[in-house]
């Protein structure tokens, strides 16, 4: 398996294939993550974007006052996003989890990891785990999401598109951060910024030990 990019076929196959549909789509979205945005991450601080897409949460750190970077393993949707958004340019990478072999250790203040992990392979969540706490400094900010359809259960296995879900649970990755010195300071839902009824997004804050 490539370490670089460890999505399965299919379900990197969807996202290179429908790069230009999906940009669209992210950028019409209204209402998610970016609602933590001011309660995760001080202003000013540097943030990456671990699986950035077109770079659409980038461009709103950017207008926030954040000092964003963004990296996905798929190029074709970091392409749209510099086509949409010229600021991004040097500001967007092709890089995945769980190696960011692009990423300094301890190179950022804050992590948005939003809509990512669910479909990474289970054998390699703790190497992901282990990445996101590596690039962060002590002391640093995690954002994360994570999709529950409507009777709070985890998605698991594949979508109607084809896309690979693993099935963790919110309460499972909290258990995973703790055992990598992550603490947990904030947690609520989301409704599914695209307007997916059958969808909705827990989210979770973390604090990485000052150690």
């Amino acid at each position: 398996m490539d370490k670089a990019n460890v999505l399965d076929p299919q379900t990197r196959e969807f996202y290179s294939a429908n790069a230009s549909l999906l940009a669209e789509q992210y950028r019409s979205a209204a209402a998610g993550i970016e609602n933590w945005f001011d309660v995760a991450f001080p202003k000013g601080s540097r943030v990456l974007d671990v699986g950035c897409a077109a770079g659409r949460d980038v461009s709103l750190l950017l207008r926030g006052g954040w000092d964003a970077f963004g990296v996905d393993p798929c190029p074709e949707l970091i392409d749209e996003g510099l086509r949409f958004d010229p600021s991004l340019d040097g500001r967007l990478f092709t890089d995945a989890l769980p190696a960011l072999f692009t990423i300094p250790d301890r190179s950022f203040d804050g992590v948005l990891c939003s809509a990512v992990l669910m479909h990474l392979p289970e054998e390699t969540l703790f190497d992901a785990a282990f990445g996101l706490r590596r690039v962060l400094k002590p002391g640093g900010r995690l954002l994360v999401s994570l999709p529950i359809d409507n009777t709070g259960e985890p998605l698991t296995g594949r979508d109607e598109r084809g896309r690979f879900h693993n099935g963790i649970s919110p309460e499972r990755l909290e258990l995973l951060l703790s055992r990598l010195g992550f603490t947990i300071i904030g947690r609520g839902e989301n409704s599914d910024a695209l307007g997916r009824a059958e969808k909705k997004w827990v989210v979770g804050l973390f604090v990485l030990e000052s150690k």
